[in-house]
């Protein structure tokens, strides 16, 4: 687990489209933090990184899905989220069962760690705004898990 500060949209935006690029699939981005500390334009910057023009916001219809020269793209939010049911309505669990996934999912917090596919890669990012370092800047935890590599019978 590593901890940074982005002191800038700038910097922000660089290191985003360079942890996109180390992403391997399937993977899944959780993203937590609270309300305002850019969990989408993080996500918006790692999508245009991967050639998505158009992103918006999940927040209302909770999943957007994006297709590009690498694969599908999925981004879910989980802001609005009231109960199970709404989850299993939306396909959320389906798209657990893709093999070559690429996934972001914010506030991923209010799903438990269990709930997410062991084998695959795991990117926890967590965002908070450090008005000590400055306006735009944002203190980022982040912790990848990778599935352990399968042994041979």
């Amino acid at each position: 687990m590593s901890d940074l500060i982005l002191r800038s949209r700038t910097e922000a935006q660089v290191w985003a489209k360079s942890l996109n690029r180390q992403l391997q699939r399937p993977s899944i981005v959780l993203l937590s933090g609270e309300l305002g500390a850019g969990k989408t334009q993080f996500v918006k910057w790692m999508l245009e990184d991967q050639g998505v023009r158009d992103a918006v916001s999940p927040t209302f219809a909770v999943h957007q899905q994006y297709e590009t020269p690498h694969g599908l793209i999925d981004h879910v939010d989980l802001y609005r989220l009231q109960s199970a049911a709404d989850l299993e309505s939306s396909g959320f669990w389906d798209l657990l069962t893709q093999p070559q996934a690429l996934i972001f999912v914010e506030w991923a917090e209010r799903l438990p760690r269990e709930s997410w596919p062991s084998e695959w890669t795991q990117v926890f990012i967590d965002l908070k705004k450090d008005a000590e370092a400055g306006e735009e800047a944002r203190r980022v935890r982040l912790e990848i898990k990778r599935p352990s590599p399968r042994r041979r019978a």
